[in-house]
């Protein structure tokens, strides 16, 4: 008859004395490794300080792929809020600029009628966040419904 050891479920055959606790340590630990082998491994986390900023990441791809101007050209639509205020942001959207005209989108005509008497406003307040090489001389309003996640998503 057989005995079954304490070790790792091996079996032990009668007769033969049970092993030394060295030996005992040695089984646990082959078994141990065998169940580390199997498992698959987690790469642990280190903190590393030479990472680089989305920013800086962004910044190469724009200038290695030519968009980078075209990019600068358009930061003012990050201030909008700032440029027209919080509420007729969030009734507007710049579109694009056309022949120093820039295009902005507004939910109605009513909002595109009072938004063309501040017209002169707007202008002022939006030569600061435009591009040195940039100039918008006039502005045009089309109706279309603006939607709050477009606006968001700009922000």
């Amino acid at each position: 008859m057989e005995r079954i050891g304490s070790l790792a479920g091996k079996v032990i055959p009668k007769g033969e004395d049970l092993p030394t606790p060295s030996l005992t340590k040695t089984i646990e630990q082959q078994a141990r490794n065998k169940e580390d082998f199997d498992r698959p491994r987690r790469i642990p986390f280190r903190p590393r300080s030479d990472l680089t900023s989305i920013d800086g990441i962004l910044a190469n791809v724009l200038a290695r792929t030519g968009l980078e101007r075209k990019v600068q050209q358009y930061k003012f639509i990050r201030h909008w809020e700032m440029i027209v205020g919080k509420h007729l942001a969030s009734i507007s959207q710049p579109e694009a600029i056309y022949n120093r005209i820039l295009v902005i989108q507004v939910s109605s005509s009513v909002w595109a009628q009072e938004m063309a008497f501040l017209k002169s406003e707007i202008l002022i307040k939006l030569k600061p966040y435009l591009d040195k090489s940039q100039r918008v001389e006039d502005l045009m309003f089309k109706v279309r419904k603006i939607h709050a996640k477009s606006i968001e998503r700009i922000k």
